[in-house]
């Protein structure tokens, strides 16, 4: 089976790292266990990381053995996903590329409704398991990767124009958002 990206035969995972945020939503527990419940169904040997406080996903992403694992899959929100994505990302140039799933278990769980990712568990544990896969390209801002967005602090009103956001700290440079975009704030 071909996936998006080209890779035919490409195997699927069947030994899954789950790295998982229980305070993630606060109340998808019970999707979390069904998801689980749906994989080993399929024939998943699951490994399952506990998260306990910020940094341990990242921590856990970056540490593993991915000899013994074929994928790892994200159970959290957006903030699991990107601290997952900066611990693959921080290993080892040589460290095989390991696919990455996702359990979306959120509050609003915005990277997995932008690509489409099943609703249902058992659904969602045949994507992880068989789905096509989707060769991303993260961004980095101030050496941290992120999948979807990047937030920044305003500093003042630009008056009628909208926002001024600050490129550089020297003030050399600036740019004004909404309004005209050609628009240049002194």
């Amino acid at each position: 089976m071909a996936s998006r990206n080209g890779d035919a035969g490409t195997p699927h995972p069947k030994r899954l790292l789950i790295i998982h945020n229980p305070t993630a939503g606060r109340s998808w527990g019970w999707f979390f266990r069904d998801v689980a419940t749906a994989l080993a169904g399929l024939g998943c040997d699951l490994t399952i990381q506990t998260t306990t406080q910020r940094g341990d996903a990242e921590d856990f992403a970056r540490l593993a053995d991915y000899v013994t694992f074929d994928a790892v899959v994200a159970a959290g929100g957006d903030g699991t996903i990107g601290e997952v994505v900066n611990g693959l990302l921080s290993r080892d140039a040589e460290s095989p590329i390991v696919p990455l799933g996702f359990i979306p278990l959120g509050t609003a769980n915005v990277l997995a409704a932008e690509i489409g990712l099943p609703t249902n568990a058992e659904a969602l544990a045949r994507t992880i398991t068989a789905g096509s896969r989707l060769r991303c390209y993260p961004g980095v801002a101030n050496g941290r990767a992120f999948m979807m967005m990047a937030g920044g602090r305003v500093r003042r009103p630009c008056g009628e124009h909208g926002i001024r956001v600050v490129e550089k700290p020297d003030r050399q440079r600036r740019l004004c958002l909404g309004g005209d975009p050609g628009i240049a704030a002194p």
